[in-house]
């Protein structure tokens, strides 16, 4: 099977682990917020969930990432009300844009 417009993400790296564990750190931080509405959140958390795990496939499709991870990230680096979230959001969003280049 060929996946068009994949990247490789050497998923031993240290830049992906520092990635996991700042998505760790946003995952739980968001779960525990109520800035962000119960439906929304939920939908945010399954979207990053399925991203991630489609990074530990070995060509992960780019415009998977885009739209389960850059785009909800972006979103909480904007609308998130936590300070702390959003800073989480935007450091987790340089890692993973780092990775993909």
């Amino acid at each position: 099977m060929i996946v068009q417009n994949s990247i490789t993400i050497n998923i031993q790296s240290e830049p992906f682990k520092q990635f996991n564990a700042n998505m760790e750190k946003l995952l739980d931080e968001l779960r525990r917020s109520n800035e962000i509405s119960g439906e929304v959140r939920d939908q945010l958390l399954a979207d990053m969930k399925a991203g991630r795990e489609i990074l530990n496939a070995p060509k992960p499709p780019r415009g998977l990432i885009e739209l389960l991870l850059v785009k909800p990230l972006k979103y909480l680096m904007e609308k998130a009300g936590s300070e702390f979230i959003s800073k989480l959001a935007g450091a987790a969003l340089d890692w993973l844009l780092k990775m993909m280049m």
